[in-house]
């Protein structure tokens, strides 16, 4: 039986987050379906936070918004079943 590993990708995004927002979406593929075995960590110029996810499938993360949000640029990292997307993907906010 052959398995394939399959890297989690994070789609571009320049759509902006409304800085009032309860939650943010990452769309891409290769996410986990449960919850626990996806990680996510935010970052911009306020510095770096782990996200909550509230909901997943393996094209779509939804997070709980952590607050303390500030415009600008903000970056995103997934690790989906222990493995990296290995960069950050970044949108404008």
């Amino acid at each position: 039986m052959q398995v394939a590993t399959l890297t989690p990708v994070i789609t571009p995004s320049t759509t902006s987050v409304a800085a009032n927002a309860t939650s943010l979406t990452i769309s891409g593929f290769g996410f986990s379906t449960t919850l626990a075995n996806n990680v996510v960590t935010l970052s911009g110029a306020w510095g770096s936070v782990r996200a909550t996810v509230t909901a997943a499938t393996v094209t779509k993360l939804t997070l709980a918004n952590p607050g303390g949000l500030v415009a600008g640029a903000l970056s995103a990292s997934v690790t989906s079943n222990g493995i990296s997307n290995g960069r950050r993907c970044k949108s404008r906010r």
